[in-house]
């Protein structure tokens, strides 16, 4: 199983991660010392709120590893969530290998967590092709990416996935252009299912909150009562209230949330329509196409319909 998610920063201002049909997100917090996207703090809500595996990003400088540690604690707003630190060179900025690690050192010095190193092939290649065993012993895993062309995933064994620098990639970044909730994104895919990336990251540490409230965690009762999705939902994986149902009915817990979403749109919207207004059976399908493509799921493909058929109706909605 291969997963997907996208990676955003203010370029996509005004995108609503909620409504975007993959399991984990990651997103810009801050750059140097000098930087904080204002999008972050509502793209984070938007993520734990819908269910999302939320991973924020930094963007490292030249500057002060200890005071580029400082301005991220300012801005993160949550010290458990798991970070990325982008390794890329900006302007006349061109960083080394050492900066890197000295930046992630001071950063989870100061009580935060980094458990993902953006270092792309190309600028590795460009810094003396560098061995990156340092990360790993720092339970820092590589992000890696290659644009083979197009925006649908490569497959499994493209070769973005493969190593470098003594490691394996735990994330692939395909494409910089694909299309979410009407803006061009960077997507990456990760091999194996929402448990297992959240294992990789550790997400022990952070707990989902909604509103503020902490939420609970998967019992081990579900993996005793439903063995055969017990590798989905390991004892005291973290999930919240959007997601529950989904935890709590096995075999139909996709299809119960779904329904609900359905419903609750058509009562909302159908006392409004003397008919109900057409569905471009041509247009979900192109809408759907770059889901299909890139090998979503049942459940994103089964999302991504309900978001289509509720801007259909919005749209015809009598004023």
């Amino acid at each position: 199983m291969t997963i997907l998610g996208p990676d955003v920063s203010s370029f996509q201002d005004g995108l609503d991660l909620g409504q975007a049909p993959y399991p984990f997100a990651i997103m810009k917090i801050s750059e140097g010392t000098y930087y904080t996207d204002k999008d972050y703090p509502a793209w984070r809500a938007q993520a734990e709120a819908s269910g999302k595996i939320p991973i924020g990003y930094h963007f490292i400088s030249g500057e002060d590893p200890a005071a580029q540690a400082r301005h991220l604690a300012a801005c993160i707003g949550d010290k458990r969530l798991p970070l990325m630190l982008d390794f890329e060179p900006t302007k006349t900025y061109r960083p080394d290998l050492a900066q890197l690690i000295a930046v992630a050192d001071e950063v989870n010095a100061a009580g935060m967590h980094v458990r993902l190193a953006y270092v792309p092939r190309w600028y590795w290649q460009q810094i003396g092709s560098p061995t990156l065993t340092s990360l790993g012993a720092r339970g820092i895993a590589l992000v890696a990416s290659a644009y083979p062309g197009g925006t649908g995933y490569p497959g499994d064994d493209a070769a973005g996935w493969q190593p470098y620098g003594g490691m394996t990639p735990l994330l692939y970044q395909y494409t910089d252009h694909a299309p979410v909730g009407g803006k061009a994104v960077d997507m990456n895919a990760y091999k194996g299912t929402i448990a297992q990336l959240a294992e990789g990251l550790d997400l022990t540490a952070h707990t989902p909150t909604t509103g503020g409230i902490p939420m609970g965690s998967i019992p081990p009762s579900i993996a005793a009562k439903w063995p055969d999705i017990a590798g989905e939902l390991p004892p005291n994986a973290p999930f919240d209230d959007s997601t529950a149902i989904i935890w709590a009915d096995g075999g139909a817990r996709a299809a119960a949330l779904y329904a609900r979403q359905a419903r609750d749109a058509v009562i909302a919207l159908a006392a409004r329509y003397a008919a109900p207004p057409p569905v471009d059976v041509d247009a979900l399908a192109k809408a759907l196409a770059p889901l299909l493509a890139a090998g979503a799921s049942a459940d994103q493909v089964a999302h991504a319909v309900v978001v289509e058929l509720g801007a259909v109706l919005k749209a015809g909605a009598p004023q």
